[in-house]
């Protein structure tokens, strides 16, 4: 069983806080299905880390982010 669950979004500040940007990847399986990580949860943290200052480059959901044939996509 694969279990997904969302940082809080104060930890995830803290790793960012010496980071210049940032690129957001999603996955269209399991992180989707539990509603952590799939489309519209990538466009929610694209606009909250906008909003907390952060320079946001972009952002995609992969077919499979645990799997190698996604490297190539991403």
């Amino acid at each position: 069983m694969i279990i997904s669950s969302s940082k809080p979004f104060s930890e995830i500040l803290d790793m960012l806080a010496d980071k210049e940007s940032v690129f957001i990847v999603g996955c269209s399986v399991c992180a989707a299905k539990q509603h952590v990580g799939g489309e519209p949860e990538v466009e929610v943290m694209k606009s909250n880390l906008k909003d907390a200052g952060i320079n946001v480059i972009g952002g995609v959901v992969a077919k499979a982010a645990c799997s190698v044939r996604s490297c190539e996509a991403l």
